[in-house]
């Protein structure tokens, strides 16, 4: 009995020892992410000096191949506003940046439910874990205990390391065509239900102070085109832009009906190949890249 004790001990200990040194690894790994040095010496340097982020919204609605030399879309299908806010804070710590443009709409300012949700947690939190500050993966260990663990174990040094210089996104061209009846615009100001905790959730907050942190950056945020027959108006989400524009670096752009013709639109939310094209030239002459 006494041996079998001495070898629980034993193991017990061997357990604390690897999980002490486990959590020591990913502090390390964690504040070199946090730093310039940490993407420089990977051979992300970044050229531009205007990027581009969000979700489906904007990675299928600005071609920047067509100005390529001036701005990059690194948007990405899906990607929570957590997630944009964390890829902008690793592309301004490699170097400073003139502009951030944030693609969103009431749509797309999603609930906390959707960083935290099981499937949405498993896929994204690998990929974004090297860059997450300390409070960031608290907050996840905190709403999702089980899955967040579940991430921890599943890592490897090699994982590690696969995600510390890869931005992921780009322009996603969609090349079908919405076939509707024109409706009434939606301007009876419902919102869904996603969208009722905009100002409450930790990724809304987190965007303010990411403003404030980079005073010398300009961040636009821009409501991109949405077909007629859903388009609203939120005042919960005017509340959510006035907060925007409060910052002293931080302006909002409404496109949200700059097309209606639904040879623009794949479906009633994504602007298709010919409406991408039309609105990358209205956005390049918004903000000057050409005249």
């Amino acid at each position: 009995m006494k041996k079998f004790l001495v070898v629980v001990l034993k193991y017990l200990f061997g357990l604390v020892i690897c999980q002490a040194l486990w959590i020591l690894l990913f502090l390390k790994v964690n504040s070199l992410a946090n730093s310039p040095l940490f993407l420089s010496k990977n051979k992300s340097v970044i050229k531009k000096k205007i990027f581009i982020l969000g979700n489906s919204q904007p990675e299928c609605g600005i071609n920047d191949s067509m100005f390529s030399h001036k701005f990059e879309n690194v948007a990405l299908s899906g990607e929570p506003l957590f997630y944009s806010i964390i890829k902008a804070r690793a592309l301004l710590s490699d170097c400073e940046l003139d502009t951030v443009f944030f693609g969103f709409s009431p749509n797309s300012l999603h609930s906390i439910k959707n960083v935290i949700d099981d499937k949405r947690l498993l896929n994204d939190y690998k990929k974004n874990f090297v860059r997450l500050s300390f409070h960031e993966h608290i907050f996840l260990l905190e709403n999702n205990l089980k899955k967040s663990l579940k991430t921890w174990y599943s890592m490897t040094p090699k994982d590690l390391f696969k995600y510390k210089s890869r931005i992921n996104g780009g322009f996603r061209p969609l090349t079908r065509t919405l076939h509707i009846k024109p409706v009434n615009n939606r301007s009876d100001g419902k919102i869904p239900a996603d969208s009722t905790e905009i100002l409450r959730n930790n990724g809304f907050n987190n965007l303010l102070k990411l403003i404030d942190s980079y005073p010398k950056t300009t961040f636009i945020f821009l409501r991109f085109p949405e077909h007629p027959s859903i388009h609203f108006n939120s005042g919960l989400f005017d509340k959510a832009v006035c907060d925007i524009n409060n910052q002293r670096n931080a302006q909002f752009y409404d496109f949200s009906l700059a097309f209606e013709d639904n040879i623009f639109f794949a479906d009633e939310q994504h602007l298709n190949k010919k409406g991408a094209d039309s609105f990358t030239i209205k956005f390049a002459k918004k903000f000057g890249f050409i005249d």
